[in-house]
C-alpha cells in the first residue's frame, strides 16, 4: 500500500483529460471513401465528416462518422476506423499489428466462415453474422496506414450498453449464445477446411506481444498489486490470492493462455469480450433481438473459455453470477452443441463439457487479472479519462509515476472497490485461484 508521501507526491502530478483528436481527411482517407462511394453508386456526391464515438469508446483507434450525401439517392453514412496518430501509442501498443489483425478477420476469416454455413444450407436462425457489414478493409504498408469502412450500426438502431453498468440476464444470454455459434464455426473449420484452418494457427499472437512489453507488464502488475487495498489484513485468503497473482503474472497472462496447453480445444477468439464491443438491437422489448461483434484487432486462437472467462469478470456482476452463472455457461454450450450439429460436427467429442468446465478453472486467473486491468476504464466517467497520448509521450520513468496516479484515481470509487471484491470471492468460490 502507498503511503502518505507517495500518495502526497502522487497527488502532485498533473495529468490533462482526454479530448477528441482533431479530425484530418487525409488524401487516403479521401481515396478510401471514394472507393466505397463510386462501388455503391454515387456519382456527384458530397461528404459530412463528424467524429463517430465518445472519448473512451476504444483506445486505438480513432472512429469517424461519414456520411456520402447525394441528391439523388439515398445518403450512406459509415462509420471509419483509422489508427491513432500518436507515435508512442503506436508503438507501445503495436497498433498497426492490431490493425493488420482486424483486416484479416475481416477480409479473410469472417468470409471463410460465412463459405461453411453457405455450404451447410444452415436457416437464418441459426447463423452467425453478428458483425457489421464491410465496405472497405485496407492495410496499406508504404503508407503505415490502415482504414476499416463499416456500416454505422447505430442507423440501423444498435446501441452499446452503458458500459459502467454490469450487463443484465437477457443481455448476456444473447451474447453467450452468439459467443457458442462463433466458436462453433473455429471447430468446423478444423475439421471441414484443415488447409486454412492451418494458416489461422500461423498467425501471430499480437496481444501477447502487447502484454509482454515493459510498459504493459508494469501497468498490468501495478493494477493487481493495487487491489490488495480492498482486503482487510483479516481476509487472510483472498489476500494471499492476489500475491499469488501477483508473483505469477507472467506466466498466467502470457505462458498459460498459450493454446498448445488445451489441444484440440481450441478455436479463433474474438478476444476483447468487454462491454464496449457488443451493439444491441431492440424491437419491441427491453430484451435485446440481436447483437453485433465489433473490434476484432485482438481476435488470436487460444481456449474458447478464455472469451468467456473474460466476458464473466469484466461485464457482469455478483447477482447476475450468483442467479445465472451455470445457467449462462450451459447456454453457451448448447448454442455451440446446436451449431455443430447443423455442421456435422458432434460436439461431444470436438468439445466436451467437461472440458469447457475445466478450461474455465485454468483460465479464471486470466480473468481476473484482465478484471482488474480493466474495469477501472469502465467506471470512470468519459469526462475523467485522461490524455494517454499525453501519458505515453513522457519519459519511461514520468510516464510509470503518471499511470500509476491514473489508476490510482481511476479506482477510488465505491462501485470499483465493490466489483472487485466480488470478483475476487466469486473466483475463489468457483475454485478459479488455486
Amino acid at each position: 500500500m502507498a503511503s502518505k508521501d507517495e500518495k502526497l507526491f502522487k497527488n502532485t502530478i498533473e495529468v490533462p483529460i482526454a479530448k477528441q483528436e482533431e479530425i484530418i481527411v487525409t488524401d487516403y482517407l479521401k481515396e478510401c471513401i471514394h472507393k466505397v462511394a463510386k462501388s455503391e453508386g454515387f456519382i456527384d456526391y458530397s461528404l459530412t465528416v463528424n467524429y463517430g464515438s465518445n472519448i473512451g469508446d476504444g483506445y486505438v483507434s480513432n472512429m469517424l462518422k461519414i456520411s456520402i450525401n447525394d441528391d439523388n439517392r439515398e445518403t450512406l453514412t459509415v462509420l471509419v476506423k483509422i489508427p491513432l496518430k500518436n507515435k508512442a501509442r503506436r508503438e507501445i501498443m503495436k497498433m498497426m499489428s492490431l490493425f493488420e489483425r482486424e483486416i484479416f478477420v475481416y477480409k479473410v476469416m469472417l468470409p471463410q466462415f460465412e463459405e461453411i454455413q453457405r455450404l451447410n444450407n444452415l436457416s437464418e436462425s441459426i447463423k452467425f453474422n453478428n458483425f457489421p457489414k464491410i465496405y472497405l478493409a485496407e492495410f496499406n504498408k508504404d503508407k503505415d496506414d490502415a482504414i476499416i469502412i463499416m456500416d454505422d450500426l447505430r442507423e440501423s438502431g444498435h446501441k452499446m450498453w452503458k458500459k459502467s453498468a454490469p450487463i443484465n440476464f437477457d443481455h448476456a444470454k444473447l451474447l453467450l449464445t452468439t459467443l457458442g455459434r462463433y466458436h462453433a464455426l473455429s471447430f468446423a473449420t478444423r475439421l471441414k477446411n484443415p488447409k486454412f484452418f492451418e494458416t489461422l494457427l500461423n498467425l501471430n499472437d499480437d496481444f501477447s506481444d502487447v502484454l509482454l512489453t515493459p510498459q504493459f507488464e508494469m501497468l498490468l502488475k501495478g493494477s493487481v498489486t493495487r487491489i490488495i487495498e480492498f482486503f482487510q489484513p483479516e481476509e487472510v485468503v483472498a489476500r494471499d490470492k492476489i500475491t499469488n497473482l501477483i508473483e505469477n503474472l507472467q506466466d498466467i497472462c502470457i505462458e498459460r493462455v498459450k493454446p498448445k496447453y488445451e489441444e484440440p480445444y481450441t478455436v479463433m477468439l474474438h478476444g476483447d469480450c468487454w462491454i464496449n464491443n457488443f451493439l444491441f438491437h431492440y424491437s419491441k422489448t427491453d430484451a435485446p433481438d440481436d447483437i453485433k461483434l465489433i473490434d476484432w484487432q485482438i481476435t488470436r486462437y487460444g481456449a474458447p473459455a478464455i472469451d468467456l472467462i473474460y466476458f464473466f469478470f469484466i461485464c457482469t456482476d455478483h447477482k447476475l453470477r450468483t442467479n445465472h452463472f451455470n445457467e449462462l455457461l450451459k447456454i453457451y454450450y448448447n448454442s455451440l452443441e446446436e451449431m455443430l450439429n447443423n455442421l456435422d460436427c458432434n460436439a461431444n467429442e470436438i468439445y466436451p463439457f467437461d472440458v469447457l468446465q475445466k478450461q474455465m478453472k485454468m483460465y479464471g486467473k486470466f480473468g481476473v487479472i484482465m478484471a482488474s486491468f480493466i474495469l477501472p476504464a469502465l467506471i470512470t466517467k468519459d469526462e475523467e479519462i485522461v490524455d494517454l497520448n499525453f501519458v505515453m509521450d513522457q519519459n519511461s520513468k514520468e510516464m510509470n509515476e503518471m499511470a500509476e496516479h491514473v489508476v490510482d484515481k481511476m479506482i477510488e470509487t465505491d462501485s470499483f472497490t465493490k466489483r472487485i471484491r466480488n470478483v475476487i470471492f466469486d473466483a475463489i468460490d468457483y475454485g478459479y485461484l488455486e
